[in-house]
């Protein structure tokens, strides 16, 4: 499987939520990330998917 870093604004715009909700994310262990250089923080698109599994995961647990 091919992977992908996305920089914090790409994967706040594919999750559709805020820059800083992906912060608070990746800060809180939520979503893992792969600092890149001294500044630099992507995200990976397979650890992207993996959160969303999650969600779906919780979602699915909590109607049934």
């Amino acid at each position: 499987m091919e992977t992908t870093l996305y920089t914090l604004d790409e994967a706040a715009d594919r999750l559709s939520v805020s820059y800083w909700t992906v912060r608070r994310l990746i800060a809180g262990g939520e979503l893992r990330a792969v600092r890149v250089s001294k500044r630099g923080v992507r995200v990976d698109s397979r650890d992207l998917a993996a959160y969303v599994d999650g969600l779906r995961e919780q979602a699915r647990a909590a109607e049934g």
